[in-house]
């Protein structure tokens, strides 16, 4: 009787730890691995260094993987999830470098490299400069990667849509006429780091049109503000545009917030109000790239200063009177009152968007 009772309690407890096991397996909920990661990245570190940091590391994040425990996913698992997530990482910082190659391999590249050294150069660069930097597809591929790889380069898109934007530039406007300033613009572009970053803002607005410029036609690249034939006696404009009736000139601005408005800048600004063929402040765009810190009311209070600094106002007012008088300035005096005030809604302001 005694052994019968001992039997029945070890059974009933064998019995009590088997459904408790299923219990705790029925709660257990299979986490799929998660499809975001999260990169710190040091303050003004470039994110396409990114590729020179990971590889380096990858043992050392193997080896922290094997301790992870992550709650409904067993150690194996978790193991190979991060060894996963250390190999996507150690790729993404190739892959840009790998549709570089890609359209290195295209037609369109050599016979866009063959026309920027031969196009007429608008007095910028000389063709003997133009072969330094890019003589050879190849050296034009090594520039552009350069460029792309220097921490300077910062506030544009990433690497791998920039050669996308690099790539649909070089097959749509290679075979533009001279002047239609195709070339001029790439050449530029590829100057200097700080031209780098302007150029490739201008190309993320071509292929991503801001609402004001939806409906227009781009008609020229890079040509003088006061249509001189000679470009090097004017000041030039980024991009132009035309509604149909009226030809918009656009300026694409890459600024950090503590960029100063040069007297490059002040001069450009005055040519372009200065130009007789500008009957309306709607035929000017600047567009600041929307990076930190950058706002309207912060580039229109710019645009204050600037403007009342040295009395630069009565300069602009006088270069295009009828202008200022169909924005409801009579008198100089006027203006100045604007610029003096806290309002930041009046129209002479509208050519400033943030994008």
């Amino acid at each position: 009787m005694k052994l019968t009772t001992y039997i029945k309690s070890i059974f009933l407890s064998l019995l009590t730890f088997l459904l408790g096991t299923q219990t705790t397996y029925a709660k257990t909920k299979v986490i799929p691995p998660q499809n975001k990661v999260v990169i710190l990245v040091e303050q003004n570190q470039s994110f396409k260094s990114l590729e020179k940091v990971v590889p380096p590391n990858i043992g050392i994040l193997k080896e922290k993987a094997k301790f992870v425990v992550v709650q409904g996913v067993s150690a194996q698992n978790c193991f190979n999830f991060s060894e996963g997530v250390v190999g996507g990482l150690a790729n993404a910082g190739g892959s840009w470098l790998t549709k570089l190659d890609d359209l290195f391999a295209k037609p369109h590249f050599n016979q866009f490299q063959v026309k920027l050294i031969d196009f007429s150069s608008w007095g910028a660069t000389s063709t003997s400069q133009r072969l330094a930097k890019y003589g050879t597809p190849t050296a034009l591929k090594n520039r552009i990667k350069t460029l792309l790889e220097s921490p300077s380069v910062n506030n544009i898109k990433s690497a791998d849509e920039i050669i996308n934007y690099i790539d649909d530039f070089m097959l749509k406007y290679a075979n533009k006429p001279p002047d239609f300033g195709a070339l001029a613009y790439f050449d530029e572009l590829v100057m200097t780091t700080s031209k780098f970053k302007g150029g490739a803002y201008g190309l993320e607005i071509l292929n991503n049109l801001p609402p004001s410029l939806n409906g227009k036609t781009l008609t020229k690249f890079e040509a003088s503000i006061d249509d001189l034939t000679d470009a090097t006696s004017g000041c030039r404009f980024d991009l132009q545009f035309s509604d149909g009736a009226q030809l918009i000139f656009v300026e694409t601005k890459n600024y950090a917030k503590t960029t100063s408005f040069s007297s490059s800048f002040y001069n450009q600004f005055k040519a372009y109000i200065s130009n007789p063929n500008l009957t309306s402040l709607d035929q000017i765009k600047y567009f600041f790239r929307a990076n930190t810190g950058i706002t309207k009311a912060e580039r229109i209070q710019k645009f204050k200063n600037m403007l009342l600094n040295g009395s630069k106002y009565e300069d602009i007012y006088n270069a295009n009177q009828s202008l200022f008088n169909s924005l409801g300035f009579s008198e100089s005096s006027y203006f100045k009152a604007l610029l003096e005030s806290n309002n930041t809604t009046h129209q002479f302001f509208n050519f400033i968007e943030i994008y």
